[in-house]
């Protein structure tokens, strides 16, 4: 790799290690200052309750504030509500502190003052106020609401000084919370009112609910009522009064959550009454501090600033949302958050999938539109790739295995061009000429110049951004005498014939819209014995093989419509095409094993802190859309789908027939990885894969029996049905036959929801393991291709938010705890997303399925049917002999159940490259440690039964443990079938278990 390059990567490097260390002393800040003090007046100052704060965040948002912000937080029916009780009249000389934008001032010359000052630090605010009619001619100062002896005019920048005692009415709307001395404002406007005037302050309501709680305490000053009264009446105010406001679709429930604008406090300042200040004849002309004059003035404390304010962002989402989630909630979900939740999920989750993903594709025929996107996406793009990975823009080289998985990223794509140029088989000293089609920014091309020294080498790309920046940066590395670059069409080159002797294509081929045409162009531009080595995405072979079905189609065409790109054709075709334009094909290759690795790569520096932060704000739509791809395209390889294949051509002194004569497709034909129809009723079935998600030749029942794990909802009806009824039977005592009604519901909606969650807990977990379930279960239905993973996705995720919203409409806390801590569980569990998938680690794994299992299922379902009946007959778990044994004992049965479920697992796990313990430890190990632990599980419960008088009890746990022995020494441990029929006894076993506790 080039010097310039590697100091690049070292300088990106560097800016990361600064932006962590810079957001770790931002959190270490806000955590120091939020240790509580003994004062318990003391609050804790939020994030933005800071003047520099406030004043850059209304920099940004001033031109988003009426039109995103008032309607959801400060209505007008609000406003007018709020300043009917400051008591507003034409004669009152009046103050708006934090005007703003100039929404509330204009309310108080709607309720007739003439007379009014509109004072804010943010000139951005006040720059949109003063482009509003109403407030033509209305003073606007730029100033401090906790130093108002002077002003600076917005329009002219002269000191303006605020006597004391000007004004008959002090206003001040959605400000209070900024500031970090709340009694020094409020002190202020005691002390320019007149005596006998009225301030009305509106602010913030503090939240109770814990989650809301959090975020206001992470933004800045949500005060309580008490707060309000006290600082209104430590400055001096007589008849304070606090009065509720809300939005028109709140309820009084609702205000639990916190409000940005609840609260109108006012309070009077006596006749009579006087203040230091009014003793003053004379005000201080000294300027205000620079960020309140100086609109880009950068704050202080500049290394403190950025990640505070980042993270009192992160409160202020939350308070931009909830409005609008109680809006749907109240106006059109009845009220129900379970349902506003659903809602919310359904078309907000569609949409970025449609956005990200889309289900619908078609190449695009229109060669213009195709180009222009091709030049669009690598405009935007190609700056952060570079800052990201420097000046290569392709695929890395990771051995011919791909097994060099900790080969440096860079160096991986400098191997990649070394493995190329080999195989291109060029004598590197005879070529005196180069063209790089599809350069980038030029990495490739510079490497062609140091590797051919006696090379002129062209590069071409349709990005102008692309061309410039290659240029600059071949200045840079004193190459510009031996490479240059031109904005061209590949299909359309601007050279003469015999111009190269080696046209070069790394991973640009699959941007080519017509092949023939491209290659004919290849063939023209190259000297007779030219060559011509290209690497380039490809889709599998479907000549001899199956053709592509409609979910490949559809995955296809997702990478295809994100990054700009046609048709996807197999290798075979460029190859095919190559003859029949006049270029013999010298060699190919499938270097998909080589490159795996680097996509992985790909999105693991995609979610660095510093990068996430770069696409997130500082992209367009179009590369974050390409981020997100990088999955599908990782995806693609390892579902053998993709395949990234090589080949050499030289090209002859005779052509042989042109595309033309060939017949092979152009710009706008049929694309080419359409579904064979020569399968009989394949194209039927493939439409219906693409509607349904299932072929129509299998019962969709047997698929979704298969689908559901029936060994995992026997279980879960089991478990719930057992743990409700003993959580009835203990509160037994003094039950009616209303609680008994009660008690039916409360487990109808246990074992609804419970069902639903399971069965996207198993469907996730086949989502993610299709290879491995093509070795160990090829029976289920998406191994088998029976559904696609699109279609069990969208049944699993369904299924959840069914059972989330049954626990959430009508279940209770204990429910909704319990069905949320599983799913979460389970997705942990499976997920295929870094720090996820912990069935790969034999801790986290057997932890999972403890915790479901032993933990959460008894105690949540247990807690969930006492919860549902009054409080006088409620039991608390531990007190529950019962229930205490439960526990013990389904825990040691769970973890013999985590290590043995890998036993018929081990070669689909093997090939998966999952090391669980049964793959570590080897199958004998496993399995005697395993039937041990459940003769001791058993001998426990014996005793235990024995001991509280259940001596049925202790005879169903002996036979239990006589099946268990009988058929432990019958076990071949090199047989998968004996394994797993061993593995559904223990299953059946853990099931009676059930049946048996009803016997304690």
């Amino acid at each position: 790799a080039s010097d310039v390059y590697k100091r690049q990567f070292q300088t990106m490097g560097k800016v990361r290690v600064a932006l962590g260390v810079l957001l770790a002393v931002g959190v270490a800040d806000y955590l120091l200052a939020s240790v509580s003090t003994a004062d318990s007046t003391v609050r804790r100052l939020g994030l933005h309750q800071d003047k520099q704060q406030a004043y850059w965040l209304y920099f940004f948002i001033a031109h988003l504030y009426d039109n995103l912000l008032n309607p959801w937080h400060w209505t007008e029916i609000m406003r007018d509500q709020a300043l009917a009780h400051a008591d507003l009249c034409s004669s009152c000389v009046a103050i708006d502190v934090g005007a703003g934008t100039g929404f509330t001032s204009i309310g108080v010359l709607k309720a007739g003052v003439k007379n009014l000052t509109m004072v804010d630090q943010s000139h951005a605010q006040l720059s949109k106020a003063a482009a509003k009619p109403e407030l033509a001619g209305v003073t606007k100062l730029v100033g401090d609401a906790e130093r108002l002896d002077l002003g600076t005019d917005y329009a002219d920048g002269r000191t303006v000084p605020i006597m004391p005692g000007s004004f008959d009415r002090y206003t001040s709307a959605g400000s209070i919370e900024y500031w970090p001395n709340p009694e020094v404002g409020i002190s202020e406007a005691f002390r320019v009112l007149k005596p006998g005037g009225r301030a009305t302050i509106i602010g913030p309501v503090h939240p109770e609910y814990w989650v809301s709680k959090l975020f206001a305490d992470l933004w800045y000053l949500f005060p309580t009522r008490t707060e309000y009264i006290r600082w209104f009446a430590d400055a001096g105010f007589k008849e304070v009064e606090v009065f509720q406001i809300t939005p028109e679709w709140y309820t009084e429930d609702d205000r639990d959550h916190g409000l940005i604008m609840g609260f109108v406090v006012t309070g009077i300042r006596p006749l009579g009454s006087t203040v230091l200040a009014d003793l003053d004849t004379t005000t201080t002309t000294e300027p205000l501090p620079t960020a309140l004059v100086h609109p880009r003035a950068f704050p202080t404390r500049a290394v403190l600033f950025l990640p505070r304010f980042v993270l009192g962002n992160i409160g202020g989402a939350y308070y931009a949302v909830l409005p609008v989630f109680v809006y749907l909630k109240n106006v059109y979900c009845f009220g129900s958050a379970a349902v506003a939740f659903l809602v919310v999920l359904l078309v907000l989750l569609p949409a970025l999938w449609l956005a990200v993903l889309p289900l619908h594709w078609a190449p695009l025929g229109n060669e213009k539109k195709l180009y222009d996107g091709i030049a669009t996406f690598y405009d935007r793009s190609s700056g952060i790739w570079e800052r990201v990975w420097g000046e290569h823009m392709h695929s890395g080289f990771y051995g011919v295995a791909g097994t060099e998985v900790d080969k440096d990223p860079q160096q991986a794509q400098h191997d990649m061009m070394e493995h190329l140029l080999n195989f291109s088989g060029v004598q590197r000293t005879g070529v005196r000429s180069a063209i790089d089609i599809g350069c980038g920014i030029g990495g490739s091309s510079r490497f062609l110049a140091r590797e051919c020294r006696n090379a002129k080498v062209v590069g071409v790309t349709l990005s102008s951004v692309q061309q410039a920046r290659a240029t600059e940066l071949t200045a840079q590395a004193g190459l510009q005498k031996a490479v240059r670059f031109e904005v061209a069409n590949a299909l359309s080159l601007p050279f003469p014939d015999d111009s190269f002797d080696l046209a070069w294509s790394l991973e640009s081929g699959e941007h080519m819209p017509d092949k023939a045409t491209w290659l004919q162009e290849v063939r023209r531009i190259l000297k007779p014995g030219g060559t011509f080595v290209c690497a380039t995405w490809c889709h599998r072979e479907t000549k001899g093989a199956r053709p592509l079905d409609s979910a490949e189609i559809r995955h296809l065409g997702r990478i295809c419509k994100n990054y700009a790109l046609p048709a996807w054709v197999p290798l075979s075709t460029y190859t095919k095409v190559c003859s029949d334009t006049g270029l013999r094909v010298e060699a190919t290759a499938d270097w998909t094993a080589s490159i795996l690795p680097f996509w992985p790569a790909v999105i693991r520096s995609a979610l660095r802190p510093a990068v996430l932060l770069q696409l997130l704000f500082f992209t367009s739509w179009a590369t974050i859309k390409g981020a997100i791809t990088a999955v599908l395209m990782m995806q693609g390889f390892e579902m053998d789908l993709l395949v990234f294949g090589a080949f050499c051509a030289t090209k002859q002194a005779e052509s042989a027939s042109c595309s033309a004569a060939s017949g092979l497709p152009t710009s706008g034909s049929t694309p080419l990885f359409k579904p064979s129809n020569s399968h009989g009723n394949e194209a039927m079935d493939s439409a219906a894969i693409y509607l349904y998600g299932h072929t129509p030749t299998t019962s969709f029942l047997s698929a979704l029996y298969r689908f559901s794990y029936p060994h995992t909802w026997v279980g879960t009806i089991l478990s719930v049905s057992v743990v409700s009824y003993i959580g009835f039977r203990e509160a037994s005592l003094g039950i009616t036959d209303e609680m008994s009604s009660n008690a039916l519901q409360a487990y109808a909606v246990a074992l609804g929801s419970a069902l639903c969650v399971n069965l996207y807990i198993v469907g996730i977990n086949q989502i993610f393991d299709v290879e491995i379930d093509k070795v160990n279960k090829p029976y289920l239905p998406i191994a088998s291709g029976e559904w696609s993973v699109e279609f069990a996705a969208q049944l699993s995720v369904g299924l959840l938010g069914v059972g989330i919203g049954i626990g959430f409409m009508y279940g209770t806390p204990a429910l909704q705890y319990t069905l949320v801590a599983s799913a979460a569980l389970g997705t942990a569990y499976s997920t295929d997303l870094p720090l996820l998938r912990w069935k790969k680690y034999p801790l986290l794994a057997s932890g999972c399925i403890l915790s479901v299992r032993a933990v959460i299922v008894q105690v949540g379902f247990f807690s969930h049917m006492q919860q549902a009946l009054p409080e006088p007959v409620r039991v608390e778990w531990g007190d529950c002999d019962a229930m205490t044994f439960s526990i013990v004992f389904i825990l040691t049965f769970s973890i013999v159940i985590a290590f043995f479920k890998d036993l018929p697992d081990v070669p689909g796990d093997v090939a998966g490259g999952v090391n669980t313990l049964a793959v570590r430890l080897g199958a004998p190990l496993i399995f005697t440690g395993c039937v041990t632990a459940l003769c001791l599980d058993y001998a426990g419960a014996v005793l235990f039964s024995a001991f509280h008088g259940s001596w049925a009890g202790a005879a169903a746990h002996l036979l239990a443990v006589a099946i268990l022995a009988s058929k432990a020494p019958e076990v071949d441990l090199d047989s998968e079938a004996s394994i797993k029929r061993f593995y559904m006894l223990i299953w059946k076993l853990f099931y009676a278990e059930y049946l048996i506790m009803l016997l304690l």
